[in-house]
């Protein structure tokens, strides 16, 4: 009988607690509605106060500069697949994985100098020194750590352990 006691007090305990996390889970808090991450263009357009012409002409920006980079990445995607493929050929030729991959850094070469020119006209829409400063800051916070960017590649690394000079770093997974 003593047994059976201890199974009901369990039980009960068991009871109890369920019937809490379904209380809480039921008319506790309501979760937050999901809310819509901001685009590029919103966040740069509400960060920098832009006014109604200015997020037009970004908006018009914007849509010419995603054409052009999603052709060029069409482009590249197409050119990697290309080259992988050709990994089960018994015969490549040196000069043929060379030149795909040569377009390849041609287009990402591209690439990037379009995205240098995207900023350099969002920065041209600034109509202001203050949006400009604003536009500056957000191109540097979205670069990485202000402190590291001005070091030589490298430089955040601890000095080297006395008695190891000379000594290969052990390598990094």
């Amino acid at each position: 009988m003593k047994n059976n006691s201890i199974l009901y007090v369990l039980l009960f305990f068991l009871i109890i607690v369920n019937g809490f996390f379904i209380y809480n889970y039921l008319a506790g808090d309501k979760l937050p509605e999901f809310i819509e991450p901001k685009s590029p263009q919103q966040f740069i357009g509400e960060r920098l106060g832009f006014n109604d012409a200015q997020k037009a002409e970004l908006a018009k920006l914007e849509e010419s500069h995603h054409k052009e980079l999603r052709k060029i990445g069409d482009d590249t995607k197409f050119l990697k697949d290309k080259l992988f493929n050709k990994l089960s050929d018994k015969t490549i030729s040196q000069e043929e994985i060379d030149s795909i991959s040569k377009i390849i850094g041609e287009n990402e070469a591209i690439s990037s100098k379009k995205i240098f020119y995207y900023f350099k006209e969002i920065e041209a829409i600034c109509n202001s020194e203050t949006q400009r400063e604003a536009f500056r800051t957000i191109i540097q916070d979205a670069i990485g750590k202000p402190e590291l960017r001005r070091l030589p590649p490298n430089a955040h690394r601890p000095p080297p352990i006395k008695g190891r000079e000379g000594q290969r770093p052990p390598p990094e997974h």
